[in-house]
């Protein structure tokens, strides 16, 4: 009976050991390494004045002194104990809120909104004229020439495609999903009701009174606006997928080749001139401080979009595939001269706009010998990174969990072609994204080094010679073979293979 209490207990033991670490992992995948400076200004999480259950953030107070590796003395003299020591959980750093300079001052005017008449306008006169100055100007007219034969085609609004629909299929035996919405700050409550109103003004939303409610997420853009976002996760979850191919990234610049003449087309919110099938508009429903809305054409975030967005192309762009090719709603289109160019660029602009979509006239590049197009420079039969991409792969931090390692990984990798040995190089930081390695993750010198020689290698393929000089497959290619002798351990035979280059 002795024995069995004893084995009792250690097993006992083992399971609570188990359950901690199991429990301090979890923990720990939300945890950041914080430390705090003597005489800086921090808040406090300690109940309210109102209930000792409730806890709100107070101050600021002054961290007196570092006590432990997670625990500060804390200065409060408006509080009974003139100093408290605490642990780092409850403890958060005080930001000072910047303040307007008094010798700062704006100047606000009303800006006119532009006349939007269908056809190329006196304003897009103007702006086509700034986008074709690198063209001589007998090139230049004859493009405007091009343009004005399309007039509805350049818009700064989306159109909308008659060409198919996007249809949502459920997986069978799917109830309504219906979630709470997220807090919208009341600073952004203005400008969501703007953007609400100019998506309904646009025929994107209408009011809606399905039993489905996705919550939206407000992501702030560079230029300082704001896009509006659907949290689709719960539909995509329940939804079937389409296995639509998308086409390899090496295939389309392998069709570019050596051409002399580039224009990359972009559409005007490209997955907005996809209409949606009628059922499927209440799958799409979300919540807003103004009420239900759903969309009208199909969102970003539903996992289905960019195959029937891929689809749209093939189908539009499926006898231009000598002189184009598309990516989603990146259009490219190369010739070897003027002339074929201005016939390419005829029949693709005739198709685009007999399908109903419209273009941003901003956005796209026309007849370049060199263009940036799928995060690549092309021009002249040579591919090289663009140097924006490079330099924010230089000036990536150094990551901390799983997903920012998984993110520098794949910003690194979409340039592996120009870097010998890539998988080997990363092999330290790969191993930090299996399931057995922590999260945090354990940086060690070897994932250092494996960082900076990635980080270095992407700024060296910048001045390297670019990996692939396009000659074009109607060359004869020769084949060079050679026997390469391979050495095997002591006693087995040696044996020689053919190799080539």
């Amino acid at each position: 009976m002795r024995d069995r209490l004893e084995w009792y207990r250690e097993e006992a033991r083992a399971n609570l050991q188990q359950a901690q670490k199991a429990q301090k992992r979890g923990y720990d995948q939300h945890a950041r390494h914080r430390d705090l400076e003597p005489g800086q200004k921090v808040l406090l999480l300690l109940p309210s004045s109102t209930s000792k259950l409730l806890s709100q953030w107070q101050g600021p107070y002054l961290i007196g002194r570092k006590m432990g590796p997670v625990t500060y003395e804390v200065l409060h003299p408006d509080k009974g104990k003139k100093k408290q020591t605490y642990h780092v959980n409850l403890l958060k750093a005080w930001e000072e809120k910047e303040e307007l300079s008094k010798g700062k001052s704006f100047l606000v005017r009303r800006v006119e909104e532009e006349d939007e008449t269908e056809g190329v306008t006196e304003a897009w006169q103007e702006r086509a004229e700034v986008i074709l100055a690198h063209l001589e100007e007998d090139k230049q007219d004859e493009l405007k020439q091009l343009f004005g034969k399309y007039p509805a085609l350049f818009s700064q609004r989306p159109g909308r495609t008659k060409v198919l629909e996007h249809v949502i299929r459920l997986k069978p035996g799917q109830n309504p999903v219906r979630q709470h919405p997220y807090r919208v700050p009341e600073r952004l409550v203005v400008a969501l009701k703007n953007e609400v109103h100019s998506m309904i003004e646009m025929d994107v939303v209408e009011p809606s009174s399905s039993e489905w409610s996705s919550p939206i997420v407000i992501v702030p853009k560079k230029d300082g606006s704001l896009r509006v976002c659907m949290d689709f996760r719960k539909v995509n979850a329940i939804s079937q997928f389409d296995a639509y191919p998308m086409p390899r990234i090496d295939d389309l610049l392998e069709r570019i080749g050596r051409a002399h003449y580039i224009t990359t087309l972009d559409l005007c919110k490209g997955y907005w001139q996809v209409p949606l099938d009628e059922q499927s508009k209440l799958y799409t429903a979300f919540r807003t401080p103004m009420g239900l809305f759903q969309f009208k054409v199909m969102p970003f975030g539903l996992h289905g979009a960019p195959a029937t967005f891929q689809r749209l192309m093939d189908k539009v762009l499926q006898d231009c595939d000598d002189c184009c090719a598309a990516y989603l709603d990146d259009v490219v289109i190369y010739s070897h001269s003027w002339e074929e160019h201005k016939h390419h660029l005829g029949r693709v602009l005739g198709r685009i706009h007999d399908a109903g979509l419209t273009l941003n006239l901003m956005k796209c590049e026309w007849a370049k010998q060199e263009t940036k197009y799928l995060g690549y420079q092309l021009g002249k039969g040579e591919v090289r990174p663009q140097v924006d991409k490079v330099e924010s792969i230089r000036n990536s931090p150094q990551p901390r969990t799983k997903t920012q390692v998984k993110s520098f990984l794949g910003l690194a990798g979409w340039y592996r072609r120009f870097i010998p040995q890539f998988s080997t190089i990363a092999v330290p930081l790969t191993n930090l994204t299996s399931k057995v390695a922590s999260n945090p993750v354990k940086w060690t010198e070897e994932c250092e080094e494996a960082f900076m020689m990635l980080k270095n290698a992407c700024a060296h393929s910048l001045f390297s010679r670019p990996l692939i000089f396009r000659r074009g497959f109607s060359y004869r290619w020769m084949l060079r073979l050679w026997e390469l002798e391979l050495y095997w351990p002591k006693g087995s035979q040696e044996k020689s293979f053919p190799c080539c280059t």
